[in-house]
């Protein structure tokens, strides 16, 4: 196989990585939501990736080699930013807002990226009006699609400052994961690596909370299937997929996969729960993606880093 054919067959393996986590991540708000009935954020957080890490050990039980502490820092920054920050926030802002702003706000991760590149990279990284267009054009969609033409929706200062926060925790996740790279190394191993020490954030909050979490609740069939689905595909699968879309394809470009996830979860809700798409959330879809085109004008090289177009 000569040296094009198999980078265009790893582009495409990474297309489908991103896809699988767009498809799997556009259902975690429902899950998220009906957990809270039961379980506090923290609690969610914990047993989510938790139950990831024993997964990812049954798939791949031999651990990553310490690499240098240069390596060991980006572990603990994507841990900090992509497994703490970004669920927590997320998680919290959900007790304050509703789903829809959450949705819709997180949802503005991509922008966050490409402005974390501009900030550590400013010399190569370029922000074009095409750019900025672009996504004001995919936002408008977003909001479409959030609300469905019902725009008296209330909004929460604090619950939607919290979703914004944990979409630009995400920004700089998504940076230092495409710093950490392809080292060599399992990829379940170093996502494994990486659970550890989100883990070890999450479980200070948890203590300092003091709260006693309740395991009867984790025998209810409806809270264990909603953890199994957080625990193994939206983070031990997803996260693993998720590292191997962004080595493929660059942080910037995975990234635009996550603007999808609302317009995947109203053609799900229409699938599997019978709700009607209408005219706001179809236009909606396609301004979304007219949004992106215009974002990515003149765009040669979409594995490069930076956002030009």
């Amino acid at each position: 196989m000569n040296p094009t054919t198999s980078m265009a067959e790893l582009r495409q393996k990474a297309h489908a990585y991103a896809f699988f986590c767009l498809i799997v991540w556009a259902g975690t708000f429902i899950s998220t939501k009906i957990l809270q009935e039961s379980f506090s954020s923290v609690e969610i957080l914990f047993i989510r990736f938790l139950a990831g890490y024993f997964f990812l050990f049954l798939l791949h039980p031999k651990t990553v080699r310490f690499s240098g502490l240069r390596n060991e820092v980006l572990y603990v920054l994507c841990a900090l930013t992509g497994i703490f920050l970004y669920y927590y926030l997320e998680n919290v802002s959900l007790e304050y807002t509703s789903a829809a702003n959450v949705s819709v706000l997180v949802s503005t991760a991509p922008f966050f990226i490409s402005l974390v590149y501009k900030i550590f990279e400013w010399k190569t990284t370029r922000l074009t009006p095409a750019f900025f267009a672009g996504f004001a054009v995919t936002f408008l969609g977003l909001v479409l699609i959030a609300f469905n033409g019902e725009f008296s929706l209330s909004f929460n200062f604090k619950g939607d400052l919290l979703a914004i926060a944990g979409a630009a925790a995400w920004g700089f996740y998504s940076y230092f994961l495409d710093k950490l790279g392809n080292r060599g190394e399992n990829t379940l191993a170093a996502t494994r690596r990486t659970f550890f020490y989100g883990l070890i954030f999450i479980l200070i909050v948890l203590l300092a909370q003091g709260k006693k979490m309740d395991f009867h609740s984790l025998a209810e069939p409806g809270n264990l299937l909603n953890l199994l689905f957080l625990g193994l595909f939206a983070s031990a699968l997803c996260f693993t997929a998720w590292a191997r879309a962004v080595s493929g394809l660059s942080a910037v470009t995975a990234g635009y996969y996550i603007y999808f996830i609302p317009v995947v979860t109203t053609i799900l809700s229409f699938i599997i729960l019978g709700e009607p798409v209408t005219v706001f959330s179809f236009a909606g879809m396609l301004l979304v993606i007219a949004g992106l085109l215009i974002s990515n004008f003149k765009k040669t090289d979409d594995h490069a880093d930076s956002p030009s177009a």
